[in-house]
């Protein structure tokens, strides 16, 4: 794991915290998953696609 992906896993595991949602290890994996399979993609907007869903739905709930 590089230094971009701790930070960017680190990021978006406070987001979810402010958001109170539970960070799952399958996330950090899926997402270290797809960042091999794409090296030249963004890792940000890997991990903002395969968190956007959950994000979503608990500010649709605390928001309406």
């Amino acid at each position: 794991m590089t230094k971009q992906q701790r930070d960017i896993i680190d990021a978006k595991k406070e987001v979810f915290r402010g958001f109170c949602l539970k960070w799952g290890k399958d996330i950090e994996r899926r997402f270290l998953d797809e960042c091999s399979r794409r090296p030249n993609a963004d890792p940000q907007i890997i991990m903002d696609r395969l968190t956007h869903d959950k994000i979503q739905e608990r500010f649709d709930e605390f928001y309406g």
